[in-house]
């Protein structure tokens, strides 16, 4: 038996080396099939997995509340009782532009626990003036930067933030808005939201709170992507819908009451502002009438100070005149005495002088004796410093015998002697010391330690004992010689000061004498000389002395004199000082009275000058105010009850990439569920075909195993197990590709345009098992359906050459005109069709998958590749919706015409635009639909093309019904004549008629007639909103011109159609990715099935293909005498797989699309010519392959070959 099994394997192994190019096609058949089954059923789970985990680790809210007013005490109150929360926060949010550029910012509070953010750099802002931005905003600015916005007041006038600067702390990212691309419409700057940004709540200034968000514990652990999870939620907006439902009329009520109050405060300032004009115009009418009077007074009392002062003036001039005569007479005298006095004083001047020239001349007598005593004195020290240098020199020069020169350049050298003889002693004494100390330790512990101190030490001197021992005898003689090369040195070192000091002292005796010499004589003249100076002083102040007393005696006559002048004058200044007395204080009353007419006049003048000038601007201001108080008045009446906005993570604000991101991964979903079963499907079609042709051609082999005495189970083993060897290696290759390549291509495709983490691989057990299975299926079941078909013969008859397919007449001979036309090699092509039609089949069936992939994944490219310059250049002729405000007034309004009517704006037309709502779709979303209503039908289609896509007609507004978009009637299931429900802003449903449905591929559409909205509404039209094209339609300009736009306070926002170009684009990169690796595998998938057809077709007539080489046919009629019929059944198989693909395209266009968008159902003439170019391509490349091998056919051992 081991014998047997071992025959059977070498067989078995044998086979194997000799199909190894069958074998990998089968493999690489598998491969393909289970990288795409796996690819696509783990992509998507993959890519939910990733988020789920990211918004598990952000806890990002389940839902949260926005409010159009915010949301006070009571709303929160009213919030805090929905059953099932394990989480309620709130915060704050506004909309800002970045200062100089029309970028809108989302500005959120920093959370606590809900909806946490992920810090990519920095760090969390936690003072006022901190701010945290986006990540994708870290390349323009840098952590430490600043940044300032700017913002658009309230309908109260009140701004959101406290300020508008901040430090830039650190970058994030958002669970909320996971995309820098799409992050939906804005109320600030272009409408289009550009970014995010995180501050603390206390950079806020508001009342009440801005959004609630809250998370449910059911919601725990479900999938956020599920149906579970979506039911799940709804269930608690409808609560929560429940426990608001009250809410709005009452916050209306609180709001009003607030508002008419603030109006009511603001008449009232207006009010006191033309009292206090009115106020103001009376005291000035007042002051001009007291003024007056106070003129008059002041004249009759100016006239009355003029008499009396006239009167007074002549009293007082007879009395001056002899006043004067008087002061003549003593002027003269005194003139006479100060002469005198003068003479006096210069004569005093004089002797003073001399005086004081005497004294001079005694100081420097006396100076002169006292340099005559200093030189003595230093000659005195000149001899001691002599005598002591004497004494030195001769002590010295006993000592060293040698002169005072020699030994002060000596000196030096016997100082160094003197150290080293000292260092030798004093090392010499410490050896003696340490000696002593240890002998006096012998026998002791301490002589041990003691006497390698003192080894040591005697090693550091350098030293033997012996050498130490004589030094040590040396020791009293060495201090002595120390000691006296120590005096020695002192007394040259003293011996040497001394001839310094002697010199000094000469030299200061030198000066001295020098300074000295002629002083005596010098001396004794200037003593002469100032005896004769003290004589004539005695004489002169002698003289002075009698001058003085005859000027006394002048003075005492002047004295009396002036004395009677005095009394005359005190009688004029008594009558003086009594005129001066009246007259001056007359006077000052009359100057207090003119200064106090002046100041009266002047600021009379400053305040008719200060009211004429405020005047103006005080009524401006209140005619403003005025206006203003009526544009709040009418904002009053306009206002409408808050709508409060429950919205799940689909729905919040900015969710346009959550829907992306989720529609990708149901795109993927949906990819997975059709194209697999194309590939296994074909891949089983080949591999049935290939194990056919393998098992005829062991035919033989078959038959002497069978013979032998092997059983049917052992022999269909060897099959199987080739089956089940090339199923499992492409199974192991292309489920390992299916779980890392493809989730990594998926990532690739999105991961541009979202901030999730990079997508987390997982192993699901269920999928491999799947993929395991059907390839197993398609290999090994083939092989074993084969095997035993082919063993059911007796072995005598496998032994035997199979026979050839019998020949028969084909329908093409029976058509004699035609058969007759075509040519011996074009018959042999035609009946050999027929004749394998097994292999016919399995050639169209196998190039009708492949192009029925390739035609569904080039049509899909060029579906999604079209839609926006369809909808966006031939259906949507605006550029932009500019929406008013629900309170807008006239003023605003006429600011808003100014625009309007500006050069930037080419055309407007306006209409009456609300966004409607529909919960619809597969994850039950609450659909956005735009409201477009005109005041004339007709003038619509300047900006607005409707059309029905089918029939390409042109559609009209009626007043019996609507039109709808196509996308919104498919998922709500209607036709022209159904009537369906809308819910308007307020929550209140409406039901409409469709009386179109008109073509459109991104987002919701309705239109209507104002008669049919007046109807359906209850509601007069009022247009409230204008679709505008622009002189420049570019991207730039269109931005520019909205961020004008929304910088008015009228405007509500402003609605632009780059909003949902870039959602779109988004998905269509994605798409298109994903479309290009099923593309490369549908290519794959043809060259294996072309390569493995036509190698089991030339190794089937390889005997045939040499006899009629042999017979003389050339290499190339040869190679087409076979090619010809796969040429043939290839060109079936494109156009079959044309109709295949083309319904397989149709299926995803249906499936694969999100709720707001719609796919061109036009495949376009691309994926027909790409299709054909590609697998005719491989076509020819193949037959230059089998060109090749036919060339070089071995014709001998063919024909030998026994099939």
């Amino acid at each position: 038996m081991n014998i047997l099994n071992k025959t059977l394997r070498k067989d078995g192994f044998r086979c194997f080396k000799k199909t190894k190019g069958r074998f990998f096609s089968i493999a690489a058949l598998i491969a393909l099939g289970c990288f795409a089954l796996v690819g696509l059923q783990v992509s998507g789970p993959d890519m939910r997995a990733t988020s789920r985990q990211h918004y598990d680790d952000l806890n990002v809210a389940d839902i949260t509340v926005l409010g159009d007013y915010g949301l006070d005490a009571d709303d929160c109150a009213a919030i805090d009782s929905v059953s099932g929360a394990d989480g309620i926060e709130y915060g704050y949010l506004k909309d800002v532009v970045i200062e100089d550029t029309d970028r809108s910012v989302r500005i959120f509070s920093r959370t606590e626990t809900i909806s946490q953010y992920v810090l990519v750099s920095g760090r969390m802002p936690e003072e006022a003036g901190e701010i945290a931005l986006a990540s994708f905003l870290e390349g323009e600015y840098q952590l430490g930067g600043s940044i300032t916005f700017t913002e658009k007041e309230d309908i109260s006038g009140d701004y959101a933030l406290k300020g508008h600067t901040f430090s830039i702390v650190g970058f994030i990212e958002s669970g909320e808005l996971p995309s820098s691309v799409n992050m939906g419409q804005s109320t600030a700057g272009t409408g289009s939201l550009a970014g995010f940004a995180v501050v603390p709540p206390e950079a806020f200034d508001s009342e009440v709170y801005m959004i609630a968000r809250l998370t449910f514990a059911d919601t725990r652990g479900v999938d956020p992507f599920s149906q579970q999870y979506t039911e799940l939620v709804q269930q608690h907006k409808d609560e929560l819908a429940g426990l608001l439902a009250g809410r709005p009329a009452v916050r209306l009520e609180s709001i009003q009451s607030t508002f008419q109050q603030r109006i009511d405060d603001a008449q009232a300032e207006v009010d006191a502002g033309r009292q206090q004009l009115s106020d103001a115009l009376t005291q000035l009418l007042e002051g001009e009438r007291q003024l007056a009077e106070t003129k008059r007074e002041y004249n009759a009392g100016l006239a009355e100070y003029r008499r009396r002062s006239a009167e007074t003036e002549q009293q007082l001039a007879e009395a001056e005149q002899q006043l004067t005569a008087a002061k003549k007479q003593i002027d003269e005298g005194e003139a006479e005495l100060s002469a005198k006095r003068a003479e006096y004083e210069a004569a005093e001047a004089e002797l003073q002088a001399a005086r004081r020239k005497l004294d001079d001349g005694w100081a420097e007598y006396n100076e002169g004796m006292a340099q005559l005593d200093q030189l003595k004195e230093a000659k005195k020290k000149l001899d001691r410093a002599q005598a002591a240098y004497d004494a030195l020199t001769g002590v010295v020069e006993r000592l060293t015998g040698k002169s005072v020169d020699q030994v002060e350049q000596e000196l030096p050298a016997y100082r160094a002697e003197l150290e080293a003889r000292q260092t030798e002693y004093q090392t010499v004494r410490s050896l003696y010391d340490l000696k002593k100390q240890r002998d006096a330790a012998f026998g002791t512990p301490e002589y041990d330690e003691l006497n390698a101190r003192y080894q040591q030490a005697l090693r550091d001197a350098g030293l033997t004992e012996v050498q130490a021992e004589l030094k040590y005898a040396q020791l009293g003689r060495m201090k002595a010689e120390v000691d006296a090369r120590q005096l020695a040195v002192d007394m040259m070192e003293q011996l040497v000061q001394a001839k310094y000091e002697l010199q000094r002292q000469q030299q200061a005796y030198d000066e001295a004498a020098r300074q000295a010499e002629g002083a005596e004589e010098r001396l004794a003249a200037a003593k002469i000389e100032l005896e004769a100076g003290e004589r004539e002083y005695a004489a002169a102040k002698a003289e002075l002395d009698d001058a003085r007393v005859q000027l006394e005696a002048g003075e005492k006559q002047l004295a009396e004199a002036k004395k009677k002048y005095g009394a005359g004058l005190e009688q004029y200044n008594a009558a003086k000082a009594e005129a001066d007395t009246q007259l001056p204080a007359a006077k000052a009353e009359l100057d207090a009275a003119a200064r106090l007419i002046a100041r009266k006049e002047q600021e009379l003048d400053d305040a008719w000058f200060e009211y004429n000038r405020a005047f103006p601007e005080a009524e401006a201001e209140l005619s403003d105010a005025e206006r203003q108080i009526q544009d709040a008045r009418e904002k009053l009446q306009q206002l409408r009850a808050p709508v409060y906005t429950l919205d799940s993570r689909r729905e919040i604000p900015g969710a346009e990439a959550y829907r992306a991101y989720s529609t990708i991964t149901d795109i993927v979903d949906s990819l997975a569920d059709v194209f697999p079963i194309f590939l296994y499907f074909v891949a089983a079609l080949v591999t049935l075909t290939t194990m056919t042709r393998f098992v005829d051609e062991e035919r033989v082999n078959t038959g002497t195993l069978k013979a032998l005495g092997y059983s049917n189970r052992d022999i269909i083993s060897k099959f199987t197990l080739y089956g089940l060897a090339a199923s499992t290696l492409g199974a192991a290759v292309g489920i390992f590709a299916g779980y890392t390549l493809l989730p990594l291509i998926v990532y690739g495709a999105y991961g541009p345009y979202f901030t999730y983490p990079r997508i987390e691989l997982h192993f699901y057990p269920a999928v491999s098992l799947i993929a395991l299975a059907l390839a197993l299926l398609c290999a090994v079941l083939p092989a074993y359906i084969v095997a035993c078909k082919a063993l059911s013969e007796r072995p005598a008859a496998l032994l035997q050459p199979k026979p050839p397919a019998a020949g028969s007449k084909i329908f093409l001979e029976r058509v004699r005109p035609l058969w007759n036309r075509l040519s011996f090699t074009h018959k042999v092509t035609a009946r050999n069709i027929f004749r394998y039609k097994k292999r016919m089949l399995m050639t169209i069936f196998g190039v009708c998958g492949s192009v029925t992939m390739l035609f569904a994944g080039f049509s899909v490219q060029h579906s999604i590749s079209t839609i926006n310059d369809r909808q966006f250049g031939q259906i949507l002729h605006y550029d932009m919706i500019v929406a008013e405000s629900d309170s807008v007034t006239r003023l605003q309004r006429a600011e808003i015409g100014d625009l309007l009517e500006a050069d930037a704006v080419s055309s407007y037309l306006p209409v009456h635009y609300e966004e409607l709502s529909r919960v619809a779709g597969r994850n039950q979303d609450r659909q956005s639909i735009k409201l477009i209503v005109p005041r004339d039908a007709g003038e619509l289609r300047t900006y607005i093309s409707p059309v029905e896509r089918r029939s390409g007609r042109e559609l009209t507004l009626t007043g019996d019904g609507c039109l709808i978009s196509e996308r919104l009637s498919t998922l709500l299931g209607v036709r022209s004549g159904d009537s369906f429900t809308v819910s308007d802003a307020a929550g209140n449903e409406r039901t409409l008629t469709v009386s179109g449905i008109c073509e459109m591929y991104t987002g919701h559409f309705l239109f209507m007639s104002s008669e049919y909205y007046e109807k359906t509404f209850g509601a007069d039209y009022q247009s409230n909103a204008y679709l505008l094209t622009l002189a420049d339609s570019s991207l730039e300009n269109t931005n520019r011109q909205a961020s004008r736009f929304m910088a008015l306070g009228g405007v509500k926002g402003v609605v632009q159609n780059t909003t949902m170009i870039n959602q779109i684009d988004t998905i269509v990169h994605a798409l298109n990715r994903i479309m290009d690796v099923l593309i490369i595998v549908a290519s794959l998938l043809a060259a294996v099935i072309l390569y493995n057809l036509t190698n089991i077709n030339v190794s089937e007539r390889i005997r045939e293909l040499s006899t009629i080489k042999v017979l003389g046919f050339y290499d190339k009629e040869v190679t087409l005498y076979i090619y010809r019929e796969t040429i043939l059944l290839t060109l079936l198989g494109i156009f079959v797989g044309y109709g295949a693909g083309d319904a397989l395209f149709l299926y995803i266009i249906k499936v694969v699309p999100p709720d707001e968008v719609m796919f061109s159902p036009l495949p376009g003439f691309t994926p027909f010519w790409v299709s054909i170019v590609v697998v005719m391509g491989l076509t020819a490349l193949l037959g230059l392959m089998i060109h090749r091998r036919l060339k070089h056919v071995d014709m001998l051992g063919a024909l030998k070959s026994v099939d």
